[in-house]
């Protein structure tokens, strides 16, 4: 009777070959500072890129959020802008927008050595149903050295909301209560 390998055997001739033929390990031993030096400087500036881009992205949603409370806060008090206007009520609109845009390290443009807060527009009048317009637009700083060559250090970003003005008398409804 003839003598066949045992498949156990020639598993054990196969990884007995892979064995010896394997390289010896001191040679890589350099290899993985070598890798780790290439790949370094690309990772931090990837998460640079990150950071950059994710801080302008979220001075663009405070921009809209900003935009969208001073539409609503013009909405509300469209008597402060219409004929002589009511400087009280502009100081607490300007106050309210720039205190957001300090709060988001946000560059309104300046006029002189002060940020400019633009009025609300109101395009169809100012009276029950017309619409408050505000459009703002600000500055952010780039910090990578390398990006703000790329987009030249600063990036501008607008944003803009437009709210129904909800206060004023409503024609031929008579003010006043009193029933009987």
């Amino acid at each position: 009777m003839e003598h066949l390998p045992t498949p156990l055997g020639s598993l054990k001739l196969r990884f007995t070959d892979i064995h010896r033929n394997r390289r010896p390990r001191h040679r890589d031993r350099g290899q993985s500072m070598v890798e780790l030096a290439i790949t370094l400087p690309v990772l931090l500036l990837l998460t640079l890129i990150a950071l950059d881009f994710g801080r302008i992205y979220l001075g663009w949603i405070n921009l809209q959020n900003m935009a969208r409370l001073a539409a609503n806060f013009a909405a509300n008090n469209p008597s402060a802008w219409a004929g002589s206007g009511d400087a009280t009520e502009q100081l607490r609109y300007q106050t309210l927008v720039l205190n957001d845009a300090r709060a988001t390290n946000c560059d309104l443009p300046p006029s002189g050595s002060s940020d400019v807060v633009p009025d609300p527009t109101f395009p169809s009048g100012s009276g029950l149903g017309s619409f408050a317009q505000v459009g703002l637009t600000c500055t952010f700083s780039v910090i990578t050295p390398i990006i703000s060559q790329v987009v030249g250090g600063l990036v501008t970003v607008s944003a803009s909301a437009t709210f129904p003005i909800k206060s004023g008398a409503v024609a031929d409804i008579p003010v006043g209560g009193g029933g009987t």
